[in-house]
């Protein structure tokens, strides 16, 4: 009796797919940056702005840059009620996604912030408005990185002002 090798490969790969289980969901809390780093980001005493070219720059290069973006405007310093509340989105559960899924999009950020805190190592955070992924930087070290589409036009209406002279944020008006 001989078997058919497609036939053979197939129930091989049947039999290694039940074998599998998928790993059980990790709780919210296991994606959260944690309540330190949240209640952290609150005391910042001063928020600066700034909109970011997309691309890294190659090494070498002397132009202002933000984790290696090149920077196309600011700082920009956040008045304390712009700051209260780009604070406050940053540290609250409910501005994430908080789940497991994979966008399908490329980190371009395009608008930086960084957050000095006193006594405290500075903060850095990048966004990118175009898939609505934020990722937060700690002496240089990212410590958290999630989705931040239902707040997407909360940080919108606090970044569009600042740089609504850039052609960026100009095409961003109509979304």
């Amino acid at each position: 009796m001989h078997h058919h090798p497609i036939l053979i490969l197939l129930a091989a790969l049947l039999l290694s797919g039940t074998a599998c289980q998928r790993q059980p969901s990790a709780p919210e809390e296991d994606r959260w940056m944690g309540a330190a780093k949240a209640e952290a980001i609150r005391y910042t005493s001063v928020a600066k702005a700034y909109h970011i070219a997309p691309g890294k720059m190659a090494g070498g290069k002397t132009n202002q840059h933000f984790q290696g973006y090149p920077i196309l405007s600011g700082p920009i310093e956040l008045d304390p009620e712009e700051r209260q509340q780009i604070t406050s989105l940053l540290s609250d559960t409910s501005s994430y996604q908080l789940d497991e899924a994979f966008k399908m999009c490329l980190f371009t950020p395009n608008v930086a912030l960084l957050l000095e805190r006193e006594g405290q190592a500075s903060l850095e955070v990048l966004l990118c408005l175009d898939c609505n992924v934020l990722k937060i930087y700690e002496r240089g070290q990212e410590i958290f990185s999630e989705d931040f589409d239902p707040s997407r036009s909360a940080f919108l209406t606090i970044f569009y002002p600042l740089f609504k002279e850039m052609p960026y944020f100009q095409s961003l008006k109509s979304t």
